[in-house]
């Protein structure tokens, strides 16, 4: 659902502060502050609007962001002591980042449908079991080593360095690997690829 968050500015001030009013609305705004007017004593004029996906949660978190500076004014609980320039510039900072992050989200998506496609990931996937069973196996041949031949307790817990130090090194055959048969082969098509993403969501 799409809609927008509008900034009513308010003929009220309290101890010196503006005092406007945040809501939403999936109607036109102006629409919108004509009904909030009609019987209202409290003066208003749309300072601010913005069309964003959502309002309602959007309209939530920023109810909370301002939670502290909410009062009793016109008839209802969307007033608050703040000015409209900060509502706005609060508004606009979280639409911002509502923007980066549906970017990156969209270019992952694309750079994983591009690299299923070309086979990447499947290799990713082999490289990734190949390593996994490498480290299973390594712990069970260390585990029946130390269990056959030490059997005590300080023996047993030799086991969990020598685990840790096999899977750091089991990190390090999946990056070789990684490289070998993932960034040398695809390299320049991998890289076009990014570059190509990167110019249709700047903000990835």
């Amino acid at each position: 659902m799409t809609g927008f968050i509008y900034v009513l500015r308010t003929n009220l001030t309290i101890d010196g502060q503006e005092v406007v009013k945040i809501g939403m609305t999936t109607k036109t705004v102006t629409k919108r502050a004509r009904q909030v007017r009609t019987g209202s004593p409290v003066g208003m004029e749309v300072a601010y609007s913005l069309s964003v996906e959502n309002p309602r949660a959007f309209e939530k978190e920023l109810h909370s962001r301002y939670s502290g500076h909410r009062v009793q004014a016109g008839g209802g609980r969307e007033f608050f002591k703040v000015s409209a320039s900060e509502a706005i510039r609060e508004i606009e900072r979280r639409a911002a980042d509502i923007s980066r992050e549906k970017a990156r989200q969209a270019f992952a998506s694309e750079l994983r449908t591009f690299e299923q496609q070309r086979g990447i990931a499947t290799i990713r996937k082999r490289i990734g079991a190949l390593c996994l069973a490498s480290a299973l196996l390594m712990m069970i041949a260390v585990s029946w080593f130390v269990f056959r031949h030490v059997g005590s307790g300080w023996g047993i817990l030799s086991i969990f360095p020598g685990l840790i130090l096999w899977m750091l090194l089991a990190v390090k055959l999946a990056e070789r690997l990684e490289h070998r048969f993932v960034h040398v082969p695809y390299w320049e098509e991998l890289s076009a690829k990014r570059a190509q993403l990167k110019l249709k969501y700047p903000l990835a």
